[in-house]
């Protein structure tokens, strides 16, 4: 989802070697732990903390919480 929220050409695979493999990975992360992964430069770290943003509104988005205190755990 990151990937094609990002474009072509960003390094993904370069971050997700340096442990940056979920997309809260990326945002919880301050830019210059990015800019400190061999090969990301200012634009790419831009580019990426961009696409993880987008990325978790859409998923705040579309996600529903439904409260049921009827129901009740199987056990």
């Amino acid at each position: 989802m990151l990937r094609e929220a990002a474009g072509k050409g960003v390094r993904l695979g370069t971050l997700e070697q340096a442990g940056f493999r979920t997309i809260a990975d990326v945002l919880e992360a301050p830019p210059h732990r990015l800019l400190a992964v061999p090969g990301i430069g200012p634009r790419t770290a831009e580019q990426v903390t961009a696409a993880a943003r987008r990325v978790a509104a859409q998923v705040a988005d579309e996600t529903k919480l439904r409260i049921d205190p009827d129901r009740r755990r199987p056990r």
